[in-house]
């Protein structure tokens, strides 16, 4: 069983228009910054929709509320890591209950 404890938590989330990036502060410390264009669920989002982000308490999840989506941390981190993308169905599953 995993602790909770060692897994990676969002601190602070931004988007940076100019570069077109999504960057993630982790509770390890490491910044991770990617296109949100990765992620099936922000592929079409205009910019100004990627502005406003929210992280719930847990850390586990990050929330854009103008698009109504959002996706889980830990998923996320296997994903690059991996290489192997979730199915959208894995991804909503982890979001449940906090939209």
């Amino acid at each position: 069983m995993t602790n909770q404890n060692t897994i990676p938590r969002a601190v602070s989330v931004s988007y940076n228009k100019r570069t077109g990036k999504l960057t993630i502060t982790l509770s390890t410390g490491v910044d991770v910054s990617f296109r949100p264009t990765l992620l099936p669920e922000l592929a079409t989002a205009c910019p100004d929709n990627l502005d406003v982000i929210e992280i719930t308490p847990s850390g586990f999840v990050v929330l854009f509320p103008r698009l109504n989506e959002g996706f889980s941390v830990p998923v996320l981190m296997r994903d690059l890591v991996t290489g192997i993308e979730a199915s959208s169905d894995g991804r909503h599953a982890a979001l449940r209950g906090w939209r």
